[in-house]
């Protein structure tokens, strides 16, 4: 029974359903009247802003959609099919209906549409109206000056610009200081401007980018430019940025200067002493041509040799004395020509003073260390003086070290905080140590102090942070000098000397890894309530996708003289997410064993686990604590929605979307080949590759495919599966199809027009 009504209205049809036998001897058995009614009505669709369905960070231009599947149950009753917290925001509901109840759909809808913006933060000078301007002030002829342009995507998405400067003069030039963009500049033809330079640069949400833009003139002249930066699907974040300066040529000039008068006058005024030396200066007219005389100054000298005997006519026979005369060489003849004086100034600055310093630690003790483990201690110094202050640190150990053997029994062991080793003031072992030291393999001819930075200077007014570490390889006590040397101290001053102080013990047990700043540096989340032990080992591990497993192993070195067996024991009272490879053991002296966790992942929230490093026999226990995270992996592709714009039917065309991998991890995807297919199902699409796996660290081109077959616009959804994320990768492809009927007509030769097209070709 097909139903198609034209208006609205109720409809009611009776139908006589008549059983018979095939031979038609009994006639009609048996009669069934039915009866079918049926209602018409027009759906309509509203807005009511309440409840939410959140889509999330939409770009401008992106497609974004929710489905809800809908299902009859009865006459108009219409709700989605599956349980979902939808809020009365769209409504659904029929019109001209004679029974109003059953009839409305309520579901939420809310997204946030984000346009790509860009930002100017240099230069930071404005106009009156508010744009940025790039005033290049006073400029010497055949000098360079240079200032920065600062781009920043301050928007949520990425942001593409395009930078664009008509150069009339040609007088600049642009450089970008990072690699993400290139800038061409060209000379149009039959074109008064001189250079146009254009760049295109791609700048991610909250990227930063910079560029040099550069004046220099040949000539003396006034510049104005207008540098131009468009974005992308957001005319309003469109930018003009000024620029104007001068370029300028005077008759004298000094050279070989840090930075000219015009310099000064824009920038702070420089320290010291600040006093201009005054030159006065005229234009002369010599006597003869300027190719005839050389240039001359003051300090040029000649040479004459002259006889300084008085010889009387009777001594003329011998030989006479000659000296050697250095005049200054005589002012090439001139005159002044009148009303040409002037006067040129030249800036002089200058800061003198001694080496001036302050520190803020006299000596330096370090709580007792185990072997093979570090700390540190924090001095700093501060440059009280007008000049910079020049630094070098050297350590001298002193040769009275006393190195301890102590006997082992009856001693008790502790965990110490911000060590890698359970330590117990125990006995050196020569054995042991020397296998466990060429095990780790550290020199145990090292200095156990260092200072970091050994070297360097210091600004006026600023104050320098040293780090002074202890790392003993050798059970022993020690003691040392750490010596700064300051030159041009004044007299009585005297450089930093700093005694040094360190004892080193032998632990039980080292473990061979990287500390984590979890515990020192506040990172436990607040609703972890339960206590941690300040001396707890801390291990990270961090899963990439839901439901995957990482592994962490590092080894625990015995140091001692004796074998020893261990369990490793979780202090958690629910079940956890850890699991120890190496629950059990036993280590033997001078050698390591490597220990091997696993984290097997169901959340992206931190998990934390409590365990413990159990040996018995030395009542040793050191607490762990166990963290875990997961995330999603960095897959991604470089462009959500693909739009091939207007089409031609029965022609193949083609774009390229890249699948990015930031992983260090191949990654694995395939096409669920149903998204291939338009909405309708009459249209498809073709990408090369349709699975396959990304190297890590890198992108792989997705070539897509479409030939249009009907006059028509097309929407598809391509969904890749990515291994590891816990949601596919969509990418939005839409086109607007059409066709164009052409005709070939010839002329005969009797002037009439022949139609040669061929029959149902459309091309």
């Amino acid at each position: 029974v097909e139903f198609t009504p034209k208006r609205q209205r109720v409809f009611q049809k009776s139908f006589d359903l008549e059983v018979s036998d095939a031979e038609k001897i009994l006639g009609t058995v048996d009669k069934l009247t039915i009866r079918v009614t049926a209602e018409a009505c027009d759906l309509k669709l509203g807005i009511i802003p309440d409840n939410k369905l959140d889509f999330g960070t939409v770009r401008v231009f992106q497609e974004t959609k929710h489905s809800v599947q809908l299902a009859v149950f009865s006459r108009y009753q219409i709700t989605p099919a599956q349980e979902a917290d939808f809020g009365p925001l769209a409504t659904v509901e029929g019109s001209g209906s004679s029974t109003p109840e059953n009839k409305r759909l309520e579901f939420g809808l809310e997204g946030e549409g984000n346009l790509p913006t860009v930002r100017v933060l240099r230069p930071v000078l404005r106009t009156s109206s508010g744009a940025p301007k790039m005033h290049f002030g006073h400029v010497w002829v055949g000098r360079r000056r240079t200032l920065p342009l600062v781009l920043l995507n301050d928007g949520n998405v990425t942001a593409q610009v395009h930078i664009y400067m008509m150069d009339e003069s040609g007088v600049f030039t642009i450089e970008a200081s990072s690699g993400n963009a290139s800038v061409h500049s060209t000379q149009p033809e039959d074109s008064d401007v001189r250079s146009e330079h254009r760049a295109i640069l791609t700048l991610n949400a909250k990227e930063q980018t910079s560029f040099e833009v550069s004046l220099c003139s040949d000539k003396p002249m006034r510049v104005r430019a207008s540098l131009s930066l468009q974005v992308t699907d957001n005319k309003h974040s469109d930018t003009t940025v000024q620029v104007t300066g001068e370029a300028y040529q005077e008759i004298i000039s000094l050279n070989n200067i840090l930075r000219s008068p015009q310099q000064t006058d824009q920038e702070d005024e420089p320290e010291g002493n600040y006093k201009p030396m005054r030159c006065k200066i005229c234009l002369v007219e010599l006597q003869q041509p300027i190719q005839q005389t050389a240039d001359w100054d003051d300090q040029q000298r000649i040479v004459l040799y002259q006889s300084t005997s008085s010889l009387s006519a009777s001594e003329s026979s011998e030989q006479p004395v000659v000296t050697k005369v250095t005049q200054t060489a005589p002012e090439p003849a001139c005159s002044v020509i009148e009303g040409s004086e002037g006067e040129l100034d030249l800036c002089i600055s200058a800061v003198c003073d001694f080496m001036k310093f302050s520190c803020n630690t006299d000596s330096i003790h370090f709580k007792d260390t185990g072997i093979f483990q570090t700390r540190i201690h924090q001095l700093q110094m501060m440059n009280v003086g007008d000049v910079k202050v020049e630094f070098s640190w050297t350590v001298y150990m002193d040769p009275g070290t006393n190195f301890i053997n102590h006997d082992q029994k009856g001693e008790t062991s502790t965990s110490r905080s911000s060590s890698r080793s359970s330590v117990s003031l125990s006995g050196r072992p020569s054995s042991a140590l020397g296998s466990i030291m060429s095990l780790l393999m550290r020199n145990p001819e090292e200095l156990p102090f260092s200072v970091e930075p050994t070297f360097g200077t210091i600004d006026p007014g600023a104050t320098q942070s040293f780090h002074v570490r202890f790392s003993p390889v050798e059970v022993a006590q020690f003691q040392g000098r750490l010596l700064c040397s300051i030159p041009n101290l004044q007299d009585g001053d005297q450089a930093p000397c700093i005694p040094v102080l360190g004892r080193s013990l032998l632990p039980h047990c080292h473990f061979d890894f990287e500390d984590s700043d979890y515990i020192s540096n506040n990172r436990r989340r607040p609703e972890f309530r339960r206590s941690v032990d300040p001396n707890s080992r801390v291990l990270e591990f961090e899963a990439v996708g839901l439901f995957e497993t990482t592994t962490r192993c590092f080894n625990v070195a015995n140091p001692t003289s004796k074998a020893y067996s261990f369990r490793w024991r979780c202090e958690d009272t629910d079940a956890t997410r850890f699991r120890c490879l190496t629950s059990s053991g036993s280590i033997q002296p001078g050698t390591s064993l490597e220990m091997r966790f696993k984290y097997s992942a169901n959340q992206k929230d931190t998990v934390e686990s409590f365990w413990s490093f159990v040996v018995e026999t030395l009542s040793l226990s050191v607490p762990f604590l166990l963290v875990g995270t997961a995330r999603e992996p960095h897959v991604y592709l470089s462009r959500p929605h693909v739009d091939f714009g207007e089409l031609n039917v029965g022609c193949k065309f083609q774009q390229t979307v890249d699948l990015v991998n930031e992983e260090k991890e191949p990654a694995h995807f395939s096409v669920l080949q149903s998204s291939l297919y338009s909405e309708d199902q009459q249209s498809c699409l073709i990408l090369k590759p349709v699975d396959g796996e990304v190297a890590s660290e890198s992108r792989l081109p997705l070539l897509v495919f479409f030939t249009p077959t009907s006059k028509r616009p097309v929407n598809f959804k391509l969904v890749l599966k990515v291994k590891r994320k816990s949601e596919p990768l969509t990418l939005t492809v839409k086109a607007k199809c059409f066709s164009e009927n052409t005709s070939g007509l010839v002329e005969t030769q009797d002037g009439a027009m022949r139609d040669i097209t061929p029959p149902n070709k459309t091309h």
